[in-house]
């Protein structure tokens, strides 16, 4: 009869161990209907959060790259100046950018036409570096035209016929 009774406290002991395992994966189970929808919900929008960020750096770029013959452009001058807030944290691009800056501010001041062909080609060169950083964070083959731009020659470009 012990061996028995014996063998009933362990089956009542199996039994109730199944049953604390069994509500132990109902809580977790619950838990997890609760929780999955609200993490997918937060990683869909950080993916479209990103989405978007890329997106509008890619807009910067091709803005650029479709005025990069017509730099005093409204739509060029506005996506220059966009890139301080889009590429923040892309230093590769922020040093592009800065040189570019510089390098736009220092136009020649007296008259030699030497150092405006210089300032001309250098401003050209530094462009086509911000593109080539730009291009490579967006997954750009490095080996984009430097100077496969039309160009149209207007009044607002008179420089470029230097």
């Amino acid at each position: 009869m012990s061996i028995c009774l014996n063998l009933n406290d362990h089956m009542a002991a199996i039994t109730l161990s199944v049953g604390i395992v069994a509500a132990i994966l109902a809580a977790i189970n619950t838990w997890a209907l609760f929780k999955a929808p609200k993490d997918a919900l937060r990683i869909q929008k950080e993916i479209e959060a990103n989405n978007e960020k890329k997106q509008r750096k890619l807009n910067i770029f091709k803005t650029l790259m479709a005025t990069r013959a017509d730099i005093l452009s409204l739509e060029h001058v506005k996506a220059l100046n966009m890139i301080d807030i889009e590429f923040y944290n892309e230093k590769s691009i922020r040093n592009a950018w800065d040189i570019y800056r510089k390098h736009l501010n220092s136009y020649p001041k007296n008259q030699n036409e030497q150092d405006k062909k210089n300032w001309t080609d250098k401003t050209k060169e530094y462009l086509s570096d911000l593109l080539c950083s730009i291009s490579k964070l967006l997954g750009y083959d490095e080996n984009l035209p430097k100077n496969g731009a039309y160009t149209h020659y207007t009044s607002r470009c008179e420089y470029w016929r230097m």
